[in-house]
């Protein structure tokens, strides 16, 4: 499994709305601390948004913000909303229709995977927290 950057991204936007408490950002603040141009961090947002992770303020001092706090959202949360299933293989996605050794493996990979990431919080990545 590779993220793309839409969840590479994703996850640094969230960290700065997450680090603000409850104000508001910019598309361009939130461009410039990430280092994602606009238009891309726009699509991003509106990903987010769709998945009611983060909410927009109309208005000249609009902008974006957590629709949670970030200890009630969690890692695994931003980045199915932006990835998709986080499926290692065809084996996890039920497209695999053959009986292979692979599948059993696989499969347990994928269900630690998102164990740990529904676990970690958004407050957890702000907090810096050793991950185990």
């Amino acid at each position: 499994m590779k993220l793309s950057t839409k969840g590479r991204y994703g996850l640094r936007v969230m960290y700065y709305l997450g680090s603000m408490g409850e104000g508001v950002m910019s598309l361009s603040e939130l461009s410039y601390k990430t280092g994602v141009n606009a238009p891309y961090l726009e699509k991003i947002l509106g990903m987010l948004k769709k998945a009611k992770l983060v909410t927009t303020e109309r208005g000249a001092n609009g902008g974006y913000m957590l629709s949670d706090s970030p200890n009630n959202i969690s890692i695994g949360q931003i980045l199915r909303s932006l990835e998709g299933n986080l499926y290692l293989a065809d084996c996890n996605s039920g497209k695999c229709t053959q009986k292979c050794p692979n599948k059993d493996i696989f499969n347990y990979l994928y269900k630690q995977i998102n164990e740990v990431l529904d676990k970690k919080t958004l407050q957890d990545m702000i907090r810096g927290e050793e991950y185990e």
